[in-house]
This record gives structure tokens, C-alpha cells and sequence, in this order.
């Protein structure tokens, strides 16, 4: 008998698991893999051994089946039932990391072993390719047959939530397989290149398309449920508000619109937005709001004080119009800094009480951000603008301006 005649050492293992399914099933559901000693299992139990299926456990006179057979038929058992399957995932990247780095450590001393953890290595990477594919890829199917047995709603948006909570630990594991991991493993043998490219990475990218996708769907879920119980609060009140009528005999024409007028007031929240000055691609759109502003609070302010007063000199073609405090003070200001030595500061607030442009701090300062931008062609290279600011605690990324600082730029020989 030649080698491809030869039996599958499995094919006795395989062929006594099928006939004895029932019983084994039985024994893990009920015994936690223990088949107790009776004249109706004696025969089972030796056809059983015979395949090594399990062994006999002389303290409790049982038969105990391997846990290898207990996984795969738990398996079967367990397919499409929700369960904390990221762990698993989490376990197995465990112990691929620990097998590179004792492999990594084996090849660098020449020692034989080496080959030894890089099977192990293979084999651990069609374990995680198959638990990712069980786990990520059939998530929301398993999510939809869950639900569908369950009939009370507000269980339903509790399993959703849990559901939601399961998928967040998923994408946290499968985010630890980055491109740059993955090229970690590719890098140790030609074979595992191999085995990545065409296993583990289709699989991967597919369980990150699936994980978002069901991110969506999930939410929706939780959306559309507490949208439903809110429904049913709603009716259930309204219910309750008739029968109480109705039992105490009270005639009253319910109507949408009755509520005392306070119902319908609304208390305004203060807030206040900051600019991202710190941003240097919001700049131009700081400065053109600055420079708006500026023209709009010159207008406003020419029309509400009545001691401006303006001094028009008309001709055929030129009227001429005096300057407002703030443009003017502006101009010196900038004209100043164009006109200074090189390295020399110029500060806004140094020189708000100077040039007394008759407006607010804040909008002085907000104004020579504007300025500057509207003039950036002609200040280009002669003069720099930068803002003395700290960093806000309570919206990350957004600063708070204290000063705005223009620098005469150093010329270049």
C-alpha cells in the first residue's frame, strides 16, 4: 500500500464522533464533557477511547472527552450566537506577538528551534484569519437573529446597547492590525508573506468594511427603538389620561395646543465661540470676518455718536471724508512697524492706550488681525503677525488671544 492509499489518521476520530454525535452533544451540554459510566454507554465508551477521543477519569468513574472535541462540537453549537469573541481575537494576537519575538530571538543565536515557532506563527495566523472571519464578518447577522427572538422593547434596546458595547471591543482589536504589523509578519519568511497577503489581509480589510458598516446600523437600531418606546410612554400616557376620564365621568375635549404660555419659552444658553487662530488654514477666513467687522462697527459707530462729526469738501469729482479713530490709529500703527528696525516688536496692547482707536480691546486686537490680512500683498515679507495666546481647557485645539504681536522682518542680503 502506497502513501496516498493510506488513511487519514482523523478518519477513525471523525468517522466514531459522527455515529456518537447525539450522545457526545448530550454529554457537553449536560456534563460538561463527561459521559457517566451506565450499560447503555459502555459500548460508546469503548468505541469512544478506541478513537482517543477522551479518557477514562478512575476518580469519578466517567469518561471525560478531550477538550479539542468539546471546542469543535461547542463550535458548531455556538455558530451565530453572540458571545465576547473579542478576547479571543485579543488572545491569539497575544501569543503571535510572544512567538515572533522568542523566533526573532531563536534565529539570532542559530538555534533549530527557530523553525519550530515560525510553523507556530503560520498556524496562529489562519487561527486569527478564521476568527476574524467568524467574528467581525457575521456580527451584524448574529446582532438581527438575536433580536428577532425578543419581544419586549425595552430588552431590545438593552441587547442593542450590549451589541454596540461588543462591537467597540471588535474594532479596537482589529485596529491593532495595522498595515505596519501585518508587514512585521511578512518581513520574517517568504512562506508567512505568502500566508498574509492571501489570508489574513483580505479578511482584515473586509472586517474593517463590515465594522463600520454595522457601526451604523446598530446606532440606527438603538435610534429607531428608543424612538419606538418613546411612542409607547406617549401612548400609554395618553391612555391613561382617557381612562381616567372616562372612569370619573369628566366631558373635556383634549387638544394639542393647550399648555400655559411658560411651556413655550425657552431659556437662551449663553455660549461663546472662539476662533481657531492657532489654524493656520482659518486664517483667511479670521481675517476677512475681522475686517468685516471692522467695517461694519465704523459704519455703526459714525451713525450712533453725535460728536463725529465729518468734514465734506465737495468738488465736480472728490469728496473727501475725515478718518475714523480706529482706521487711522490702524494706518500709524502698521505704518510705524513698516518703517521700524528690524527685530522690533510692535504690541496691541502696548499701543491700544497710545493710538486710541475709541474702541474695545478686544476689537482692536481683532481689527489688526484683519488689517493684515487685507493688506497681506503690501506686508508680504516686511513685517510678521503672531498672537500671544494660551490654550483653552475645555476645547481642545482652540486658543485664546491675549496680545497680537507685529515684527518687523529681518532683511535678507
Amino acid at each position: 500500500m502506497n502513501e496516498a492509499q493510506k488513511e487519514h489518521p482523523a478518519a477513525k476520530a471523525c468517522s466514531t464522533l459522527a455515529t456518537h454525535i447525539e450522545v457526545i452533544g448530550t454529554a457537553i451540554n449536560n456534563n460538561h464533557g463527561a459521559i457517566e459510566f451506565s450499560p447503555e454507554h459502555e459500548s460508546i465508551i469503548k468505541r469512544l477511547n478506541k478513537a482517543g477521543l477522551g479518557y477514562i477519569e478512575t476518580d469519578t468513574e466517567a469518561y471525560i472527552l478531550h477538550s479539542t472535541v468539546v471546542r469543535f462540537v461547542s463550535h458548531f453549537e455556538k455558530k451565530g450566537r453572540i458571545r465576547n469573541s473579542s478576547d479571543d481575537i485579543h488572545a491569539c494576537i497575544n501569543q503571535i506577538e510572544s512567538c515572533v519575538e522568542t523566533y526573532q530571538f531563536a534565529r539570532q543565536k542559530s538555534l533549530p528551534e527557530a523553525r519550530h515557532y515560525l510553523i507556530q506563527i503560520s498556524e496562529l495566523v489562519v487561527e486569527l484569519a478564521s476568527l476574524l472571519h467568524e467574528n467581525c464578518l457575521y456580527f451584524s447577522s448574529m446582532v438581527a437573529e438575536h433580536l428577532s427572538v425578543i419581544s419586549d422593547l425595552q430588552l431590545k434596546i438593552h441587547v442593542t446597547e450590549q451589541a454596540l458595547k461588543e462591537h467597540r471591543h471588535l474594532r479596537n482589536k482589529v485596529s491593532v492590525l495595522t498595515p505596519d504589523w501585518q508587514d512585521q509578519l511578512m518581513s520574517l519568511s517568504k512562506e508567512l508573506e505568502r500566508l498574509v497577503k492571501r489570508r489574513l489581509q483580505p479578511v482584515v480589510n473586509a472586517c474593517n468594511r463590515e465594522l463600520l458598516q454595522t457601526a451604523h446600523q446598530i446606532k440606527e437600531q438603538i435610534t429607531a427603538l428608543k424612538k419606538e418606546q418613546q411612542i409607547q410612554q406617549r401612548n400609554t400616557l395618553i391612555d391613561s389620561v382617557h381612562r381616567y376620564l372616562s372612569d370619573n365621568k369628566i366631558g373635556i375635549q383634549l387638544e394639542v395646543a393647550i399648555a400655559p404660555d411658560i411651556f413655550k419659552h425657552v431659556a437662551t444658553i449663553p455660549l461663546i465661540g472662539y476662533g481657531n487662530v492657532n489654524q493656520y488654514s482659518q486664517l483667511d477666513i479670521l481675517g476677512e470676518l475681522g475686517a468685516k467687522a471692522a467695517e461694519n462697527r465704523h459704519s455703526k459707530s459714525t451713525i450712533q455718536l453725535a460728536d463725529v462729526e465729518k468734514t465734506i469738501d465737495q468738488t465736480d469729482d472728490i469728496e473727501i471724508v475725515d478718518q475714523s479713530p480706529l482706521q487711522a490709529a490702524l494706518e500709524y500703527f502698521f505704518e510705524a512697524a513698516l518703517q521700524s528696525d528690524a527685530g522690533v516688536e510692535w504690541r496691541g496692547i502696548d499701543c491700544f492706550e497710545k493710538l486710541q482707536p475709541e474702541v474695545e480691546l478686544e476689537f482692536w486686537l481683532m481689527s489688526l488681525v484683519g488689517y493684515h490680512h487685507v493688506n497681506q500683498k503690501t506686508h508680504e515679507q516686511k513685517i510678521t503677525l503672531h498672537m500671544e495666546e494660551i490654550q483653552l481647557p475645555y476645547f481642545d485645539g482652540n486658543f485664546l488671544v491675549h496680545d497680537v504681536i507685529v515684527t518687523k522682518s529681518r532683511e535678507i542680503v
